[in-house]
């Protein structure tokens, strides 16, 4: 139900500045009682032209936006005028506010084109669009009706033609006030409930009429639904089985996904097996080339000393091999004697040999085999070392580079 709260006008016909007027919360009418000229219908004019936005005299005519604002305002130079109405409907809060303000660049209006309209409505709070806002006020209070909430008394005569429902007028009026009262939804559903009704007796009609094929129906339908009891749990165990489907495919993707780290690992490991032979490659050739350039300086260093040495032992290596030669001369020498002193034979000569120089032969075997004894085991043992002294001396070199395993670590 629509209710006014409250009215504020500012600069608006006879109402200077910013007035404002409290209605009752009471049910009923509202009187607006006052001597002539006060601006009793000029606030039922304000009414309409905030709910319609239209402003019109007692014979309909519309009113030239220059001459409503305060004649006062206008002397100090306001020309604009607004008003604010808030009223509630259908437990709903609304402030519908309409203004008119002077276009920029306009400082004294002669015309209506002088001012730029502003209106908005709020609905709880909520500022609503344009279409938003001239739908609800549609609703609330059709334009049709106003003159029947705002009523002006001096206008008995008007109202009662008005009512006449052979005229167009009195008709929109009864339309909009029904409207109001709800009568066509009421209309509507009274209707759509007659035709539900009919349409329900023909289907009675018909069901009555088939009742065999109803039967019929039935049994198919009962055969639809197992069918579909089938489908449905086969579905369902296709679900399961596209959910296991599905787990078994994560789980495959997972040991891809470690699969192909693995793979990554490995590429890296080979990578690095490489760097790694690369790198001794290089380290063994750094190697020869320290080898190359040291040897002739380790031997310039030491070369002086190991002639020395070598001379010493070669001089030593020749007195035993010397003495061992003689020793081996002596032998083969003696041996033949001895072989001579056996066969009383020489072999050389091939003359047979008589007692007298067999003696001689004899005591000059036993002279040579004291003179000529040999290398005592110590003096051997001195010769093959000195031997392989000499040989290492002989043979002196920087020492061969180690094998590349050798000196190899990982």
């Amino acid at each position: 139900m629509l209710r006014f709260i409250s009215l504020t006008v500012e600069d608006f016909g006879p109402f200077k500045g910013s007035q404002t007027i409290d209605f009752t919360n009471d049910d009923g009418v509202t009187f607006i009682w006052g001597n002539n000229g006060r601006g009793k219908t000029t606030l039922l004019n304000i009414f309409r032209y905030a709910l319609y936005g239209k402003f019109q005299n007692r014979r309909g005519a519309s009113v030239d936006l220059t001459s409503l604002s305060n004649i006062e305002s206008r002397a100090d130079g306001r020309y604009g005028f607004k008003v604010v109405l808030r009223m509630t409907n259908d437990g709903k809060q609304y402030e519908l506010t309409r203004q008119y303000k002077v276009r920029a660049g306009v400082t004294r209006p002669t015309k209506n084109d002088d001012y730029e309209q502003a209106v908005f409505l709020k609905e709880d709070g909520a500022i609503l669009s344009g279409a938003a806002s001239e739908h609800i006020l549609k609703l609330i209070m059709p334009e049709q009706v106003s003159r029947f909430f705002l009523f002006d008394g001096e206008l008995l005569q008007e109202y009662e033609e008005l009512l006449l429902e052979n005229t167009d007028i009195g008709a929109k009026i009864k339309e909009s006030i029904e409207k109001i009262l709800g009568v066509p939804v009421l209309t509507n559903g009274a209707t759509d409930a007659e035709a539900i009704l009919d349409e329900y007796r023909k289907i009675k009609t018909r069901v009555a009429q088939s009742n065999q094929q109803t039967m019929q129906i039935g049994s198919q339908i009962a055969a639809f639904e197992a069918e579909l009891q089938e489908h449905t749990a086969e579905l369902e165990r296709l679900r399961n089985e596209l959910s296991q489907e599905l787990i078994k495919k994560n789980e495959l993707e997972g040991e891809l996904e470690q699969n192909e780290h693995v793979k990554d690992l490995l590429g890296s490991m080979r990578a690095l097996e490489i760097s790694i032979a690369e790198k001794k490659a290089r380290r063994d050739a750094l190697l020869s080339q320290i080898c190359v350039v040291t040897k002739d300086a380790w031997k310039g260093l030491v070369g002086a000393r190991v002639a020395a040495v070598l001379t010493d032992v070669q001089n030593q290596v020749k007195s035993l091999e010397d003495k061992e030669n003689i020793q081996k001369m002596a032998k083969h020498f003696l041996d033949d004697m001895k072989a001579a002193v056996e066969s009383k034979h020489c072999h050389l000569c091939d003359q047979d040999i008589d007692d007298a120089l067999i003696a001689k032969m004899e005591a000059r075997i036993r002279d040579a085999e004291s003179s000529y004894g040999g290398l005592t085991p110590d003096e051997e043992s001195l010769l093959r070392s000195l031997q392989n002294r000499r040989a290492s001396l002989e043979a002196f070199q920087f020492p061969a580079c180690p094998a590349k395993h050798a000196l190899s670590s990982r």
